[in-house]
C-alpha cells in the first residue's frame, strides 16, 4: 500500500521511517510503514548512517518499538553509524546496543529490552 512514499528520501537521506520515528510513534504505525516499504530498515541509511533502530533508540522510543525493528532485522544490533549527528550527544560509531544502555532512566520501558 504506500509502497512508492514509504521509499522516497528527502535531501538528508531520511526515509518516512526514520522521520516517523523521531516521534516515538505507536507500534502500529512502524510496522504500517515496515510492510509498504520493509527495505528501509536495512538498506536506507540517513547521511549519518543511522537506521531506523539507531534514531528508535536515541529518541527513546517505545521498547515495542525497538523490539519489533531488531526482531525484522536483527543485524542493525551491530550496525555502525558512520559519523556522529551533530546535534546529538552519542559518540561517532556507536551501536543500537550501546544507544540502549543511554536511554533515559525515565523511559520506564527500557528494562523490559533484555526480557
Amino acid at each position: 500500500r504506500f509502497k512508492e512514499e514509504a521509499a522516497e528520501l528527502d535531501q538528508f537521506g531520511h526515509t518516512p521511517l526514520h522521520l516517523v520515528l523521531r516521534h516515538n510513534p505507536p507500534l502500529k504505525v512502524v510496522a504500517e510503514l515496515y510492510e509498504a516499504y520493509k527495505e528501509a530498515l536495512c538498506i536506507a541509511e540517513n547521511k549519518t548512517g543511522y537506521l531506523p533502530l539507531h534514531v528508535a533508540c536515541l529518541v527513546g522510543c517505545n521498547v515495542d518499538v525497538v523490539r519489533f525493528l531488531i526482531e525484522k532485522y536483527p543485524h542493525a544490533l551491530t550496525h555502525r553509524a558512520v559519523r556522529r549527528h551533530r546535534y546529538r550527544p552519542w559518540e561517532k560509531g556507536e551501536i543500537p546496543r550501546d544507544l540502549v544502555d543511554k536511554l533515559p532512566e525515565s523511559n520506564k520501558n527500557k528494562n523490559r529490552l533484555s526480557d
